[in-house]
């Protein structure tokens, strides 16, 4: 009966040894998958579209109800509107773990900030002015984000980036 004890005591031993490593590899994968969507994202938010989005963004204007000044078959407006998209679509990948928070806002924080600020009077009316169920929730994704990049910068701000109106967007 020893031989088998032994056989037993090898196969429960195998199983850990495997169940161990199975967990660690899964670890690893899940943060190079985190590792991957960072890169997607700081890539795509590094395609000059992307920035001539952005500038766009911060340098549009809006009527006192917040409205866009300009004309709304533009190619720039259409631009703001995608970045504004991108960027709700951002957040959510983050809430959903596909990207890490942290180190995404160690990345883009200032930028997060700075785009919000400057559309919010228009995400803000396009809630008010649509009054649909559905619009409630325009770029509340983004908005999230905007509230978790200013708690972040308030933390950590002064050991890592410039004030956002400093940046070069």
């Amino acid at each position: 009966m020893e031989p088998e004890w032994i056989l037993v005591v090898i196969a429960i031993v195998t199983a850990i040894i495997t169940a161990v490593y199975f967990g660690i590899h899964l670890k690893h994968l899940h943060k190079e998958n985190k590792r991957e969507g960072l890169l997607e994202r700081f890539n795509r938010f590094n395609k000059s579209k992307s920035k001539k989005a952005r500038k766009i963004m911060i340098n549009s204007n809006f009527k006192p109800d917040g409205d866009y000044i300009g004309d709304k078959k533009s190619d720039d407006f259409r631009l703001f509107k995608e970045e504004l998209g991108e960027l709700d679509t951002t957040a959510h990948l983050i809430r959903k773990g596909y990207v890490d928070k942290n180190d995404f806002l160690e990345l883009l924080a200032g930028i997060i900030i700075v785009c919000f600020t400057k559309s919010k009077s228009y995400i803000e009316f396009v809630r008010k002015e649509r009054h649909q169920e559905e619009t409630k929730y325009y770029a509340k994704q983004f908005e999230w984000l905007n509230e978790q990049a200013e708690k972040w910068w308030k933390k950590n701000v002064s050991k890592i980036l410039p004030k956002p109106d400093e940046l070069d967007l």
